[in-house]
C-alpha cells in the first residue's frame, strides 16, 4: 500500500472545551504523495476519542491519483478502524506530554 505518517496539532483549549486536535495524513503511495487534511480528534470523555472525518468529497480529487485497489483500501472500514486506533494512541500520548 505504501507508507502513512500521521501528524497531530493540538488546538489551544479553553476552560470548558474538550481537548481537540487537527490531523494531517501523509501517504506515500508509489510515486504519489497524498496530504489529507480535515480530520479532527476530540476527547469527548476521559480517554474516549472521537474521530471526525471530512466529507468523502473533500479527499476525492486526491484519491483519483492512486490505483483502484489502493483507493478501495483507503475507503474501507478496516483502514478507518486502524486509523482510529493509531490516532487515539497518538492523541492520548500528546495530551499526556502537555500535562
Amino acid at each position: 500500500m505504501g507508507s502513512l505518517k500521521c501528524g497531530l496539532r493540538m488546538r489551544p483549549q479553553g476552560a470548558e472545551e474538550v481537548p481537540t486536535a487537527d490531523v494531517t495524513l501523509l501517504m506515500q503511495v508509489n510515486s504519489v504523495a497524498l496530504v489529507l487534511t480535515g480530520t479532527v480528534l476530540r476527547e469527548v470523555r476521559s480517554n474516549w476519542i472521537a474521530l471526525d472525518l471530512p466529507p468523502t468529497e473533500t479527499w476525492e480529487p486526491k484519491l483519483r491519483q492512486v490505483t483502484p485497489e489502493q483507493r478501495q483500501w483507503l475507503q474501507s472500514s478496516e483502514f478507518y478502524q486502524r486509523l482510529q486506533h493509531h490516532l487515539t494512541k497518538l492523541f492520548l500520548w500528546q495530551r499526556q506530554q502537555q500535562q
